[in-house]
């Protein structure tokens, strides 16, 4: 999983938890009613998460 740091074109800044850089900024249409062009990709970082066994 990655945490995508995105910039919405009205100054917005968001992040989002996805797979891939297409999936958030989906996910970011999905949420904020805007266009994929609208949305820039600022930062990218790989989230790893432990599960206690």
């Amino acid at each position: 999983m990655h945490k995508y740091t995105l910039k919405i074109r009205d100054g917005k800044i968001v992040q989002i938890l996805a797979k891939s850089g297409g999936d958030a900024i989906k996910k970011a249409v999905k949420a904020y009613g805007c266009q994929p062009d609208e949305i820039l990709v600022i930062a990218a970082q790989k989230i790893e998460a432990y599960r206690p066994k």
